[in-house]
């Protein structure tokens, strides 16, 4: 993993203005549009806020390059009030609409929110019907991936997920003391999110995730969360220890951040304490929260040699468990075993 400075951070350092410039931008629009195949025709609804306008200007520029249709959308109050309570989205009838007619949405929105709008069921619905959903990570100006190890990633991650559909039990654990055993409910089939092949969406160009949704009240074990828990912020300088049994936390152990997770999963009400979701990141490239000069990208909870238990809402990932959260607890240097063979080890990739 290359942590190094870049040159578009250098610059946002130097004159944080500079990197509004869609000069740095539409290099990495046309990869956005390269990995969705998006081409002559194509009718795109792009989700976009106030802060990440010019991105969703320059995605529209690329997509009309090709013979695409854009359509640009403002988000941004939208965007505020998840912000506000922090409960999954409830989409308009305009967004709703614009999501069932188009080809490909891009969300190039606050990323958290995004996230979050992957979670709904509307969203779900406008895929089933043969929407593309495509997430566009944070801080498009400073993304260098090379093609080659992006497409190296997408390889490892369609492979981790082909494993995951004929598991039947999974594990995580670490040295700080994650020990956490989920069954697979048998049918239940698993997903791969990656820039290009993704079954229920893609993000572009970093983040690769592999997950199953568990089978229902049956996870056990011991979870150290020492990364993200999205809307929480990072908790590498004070994780906070979970227990688990059938599926739902029933402890939380540690300090300031211990209290705080226990007051959200309160606030939160039913099912905020279950079990929804067992995932991998796949992707050597997405930097870690600590690795980022200023605020972290969301997509950061997928860090590399990383793992993420979520708890919540999982029905859009082919669970039966419904809450108004869903929240990914993230794990560093995680092993992460599909029927006793790891496919990590301690971080390290070994597919």
């Amino acid at each position: 993993m290359q942590t190094s400075t870049s040159l578009p951070e250098t610059l946002a350092k130097r004159d944080p203005g500079l990197y509004k410039s869609p000069v740095l931008m539409n290099s990495n629009a046309r990869i956005v549009v390269e990995l969705a195949g998006i081409g002559q025709g194509d009718q795109v609804l792009i989700l976009s806020d106030h802060e990440r306008w010019i991105e969703g200007q320059a995605l529209a520029a690329q997509i009309m390059a090709v013979g695409g249709k854009p359509m640009l959308l403002d988000l941004t109050p939208d965007a505020n009030e998840y912000y506000t309570y922090f409960r999954r989205p409830q989409l308009s009838p305009i967004v709703v609409a614009a999501m069932a007619a188009a080809d490909f949405t891009l969300a190039a929105t606050d990323n958290e929110f995004a996230h979050m709008i992957g979670h709904t069921d509307e969203n779900r619905a406008a895929q089933n019907q043969g929407m593309r959903w495509i997430s566009i990570e944070d801080y498009m100006w400073m993304w260098e991936s090379p093609m080659d190890e992006i497409e190296r990633f997408i390889a490892r991650t369609h492979a981790i997920t082909d494993k995951l559909a004929e598991a039947s039990t999974v594990r995580i654990t670490t040295r700080l003391g994650t020990d956490i055993v989920a069954r697979t409910e048998p049918g239940r089939p698993p997903l791969a999110f990656v820039p290009r092949g993704g079954r229920k969406g893609e993000i572009v160009p970093n983040f690769g995730e592999s997950t199953i949704a568990p089978a229902e009240w049956q996870t056990e074990g011991t979870m150290v969360v020492d990364g993200i828990i999205v809307g929480l912020g990072e908790m590498r300088e004070d994780p906070i220890t979970c227990s688990v049994t059938g599926g739902r936390i029933v402890e939380i152990r540690g300090g300031a951040n211990a209290k705080r997770f226990e007051q959200f999963i309160e606030d939160a009400g039913e099912n905020a304490d279950a079990i929804a979701e067992m995932a991998i990141a796949t992707s050597h490239l997405q930097r870690r929260a600590y690795e980022y000069i200023g605020r972290p990208a969301h997509r950061a909870y997928g860090g590399w040699g990383s793992a993420h238990v979520a708890v919540g809402h999982n029905t859009t990932i082919g669970g039966e468990i419904r809450s108004a959260i869903h929240v990914d607890c993230q794990i560093y240097d995680a092993t992460y075993e599909i029927d006793g063979v790891a496919v990590t080890e301690e971080g390290r990739y070994l597919v």
